[in-house]
């Protein structure tokens, strides 16, 4: 087992630190029925945004500041609400210089971003004809930081060095996204093999570092990437007998209007299913694997029939309650899309037209994917679970 594992880890790193190494395997065209006409068309859009912002990248400034001053809300305008403020800059050009103005909307889908004295806020000032200062955001990171470490030393607090390993592999798992797939795949790499690579890694680093180097975690690894082989199998269908085109969210069309345009946007999709169905195979087979040797612990008398008929049927249990659990998940974090096409309608347009757009196939494809994945991983690691540990019984026996 060692051996294998040492194998399997050697294999692992090498494809992680040749793959970014690589020249660009065949830059991502846009997906088109002509390609070449949409990057004509995208090109000229491009560089003209380019030539416009181009002399005008210093005539722009974001520095956090303190309200020392604001007045109560005006909504005699009802469309746009505003309020006097007084702010102090902390940083940047104008600190310490206090900055009086008007804090509103600029532009009619704008957020209005009512303020209270002492809060801390994010202050954009723009060059324009005549110079402009505007409340982009409230400053949130140390809210958020404060909630992170928190959450962190709960973990310790009730798994102790269980809670340390699994700090150490989320924190390793988010150094493989941030610092390998998303410059890989903004180098020009190709999408899913980059994604796919990236998921194993992830993988590796979650099975070993967060639940140990054992028979558990190696069998939970093998039946996790199989599956995880199945997911880019069942994206690739539904991208291309659903027609999903990638655009089912505002950033696909923000990704178009920068220089990252040539990103196949389809492929992007796909990876994303890739990399977010990582989490629940980690969950399913390690779960799975742990209570098939724990069964077999209780009872050793049990044949291989009979130890995968009592595994799978907790199994069972846990796929009725992963798949409800995923879906409520996914309508969740699509709450407002299920809302924008579901009820509000000003145009009168038809359900069918609403239910066939390309945000809400594409989470109805999230959530269907992740679902089947799940369904499909359960048998296959209690299977192989079983196998194993009846195989190593029977070893065991003959060296008595």
């Amino acid at each position: 087992m060692k051996k294998s594992f040492k194998i399997l880890l050697l294999g692992l790193l090498a494809i992680t630190l040749f793959l970014p190494c690589t020249p660009s395997i065949a830059q991502q065209a846009v997906v088109a029925e002509d390609p070449s006409q949409e990057e004509d068309i995208l090109e000229p859009l491009i560089e003209s945004e380019n030539s416009e912002l181009g002399d005008d990248s210093n005539r722009f400034e974001y520095f956090r500041g303190e309200v020392l001053l604001a007045t109560d809300d005006d909504y005699q305008n009802e469309h746009f609400p505003s309020q006097f403020v007084k702010i102090m800059p902390l940083e940047g050009s104008f600190k310490d210089q206090l900055l009086t103005f008007e804090n509103k909307k600029i532009y009619f889908d704008d957020v209005y971003i009512s303020v209270n004295i002492g809060e801390k806020v994010v202050v954009l000032w723009q060059d324009l004809a005549i110079p402009e200062f505007r409340i982009d955001s409230k400053y949130r990171l140390n809210s958020i930081l404060w909630a992170v470490g928190l959450f962190l030393l709960g973990i310790i607090a009730l798994t102790r060095w269980q809670g340390v390993q699994s700090i150490i592999s989320l924190l390793a798992s988010l150094a493989v996204l941030v610092f390998f797939i998303v410059p890989a795949i903004a180098e020009g790499q190709n999408i899913m093999l980059v994604s796919l690579v990236g998921a194993i890694v992830i993988l590796a680093i979650s099975m070993f570092i967060g639940h140990g180097i054992n028979q558990s975690s190696m069998i939970s690894f093998i039946s996790a990437s199989i599956s995880l082989g199945l997911t880019v199998g069942l994206a690739f269908l539904f991208v291309k007998y659903v027609n999903l085109t990638g655009f089912g969210n505002e950033e696909a069309f923000l990704l178009r209007l920068g220089p990252l345009y040539t990103l196949d946007l389809k492929s992007l999709f796909m990876a994303g299913v890739i990399i977010g169905t990582v989490g629940i195979l980690d969950d399913v087979a390690i779960v799975q694997t742990t209570l098939t040797e724990q069964i077999h612990k209780n009872n050793p008398l049990l044949n291989f029939k009979q130890l995968y008929k009592n595994s799978f049927k907790v199994g069972k249990e846990h796929i009725v309650s992963m798949v409800n659990t995923l879906v409520i998940i996914y309508a969740g974090v699509a709450l407002p899309i299920l809302i924008f096409y579901l009820h509000d309608n000003p145009f009168n347009v038809p359900l069918w037209v609403r239910l066939n757009a390309d945000s809400l196939l594409e989470e109805i494809a999230r959530a269907l994917i992740g679902s089947s994945v799940l369904i499909i991983t359960v048998p296959l690691t209690t299977l192989l679970a079983t196998y194993i540990i009846i195989k190593r019984k029977g070893e065991s026996k003959k060296s008595e």
